[in-house]
């Protein structure tokens, strides 16, 4: 994740995180898929894994130097938290679904 020091901010980081842990979490697994994260944002890494409405669980955090920043490396799971029936996802548009019409060839 971009730390807010070279690339981005600290300050979008407070929006990017979020989305990212619930794009994570729409692709993984329910109960069973994991993801690995490296930031040096502790502060707002942590508000956002508390406001994904117990989509992931914290499992093991290890903290390294990376260029003279301390930052942690964290082990992810998901649960098995249904994806779309959390408070956390006020912030995403509601699901396109899209219909699939058979269209009839004139002979």
């Amino acid at each position: 994740m971009p730390f807010g020091k070279r690339m981005g901010s600290r300050k979008k980081n407070w929006d990017l995180y979020p989305s990212c842990l619930r794009e994570m979490a729409r692709v993984c697994r329910p109960g069973s898929g994991k993801a690995v994260l490296l930031t040096q944002d502790k502060k707002c890494f942590s508000k956002a894994i508390s406001r994904m409405g117990g989509l992931w669980k914290k499992l093991h955090t290890v903290w390294v130097n990376v260029g003279g920043l301390h930052a942690g490396v964290y082990l992810l799971k998901r649960t098995a938290g249904v994806f779309g029936q959390t408070p956390e996802d006020v912030h995403e548009s509601p699901a396109r679904v899209y219909k699939q019409t058979d269209e009839k060839e004139d002979d």
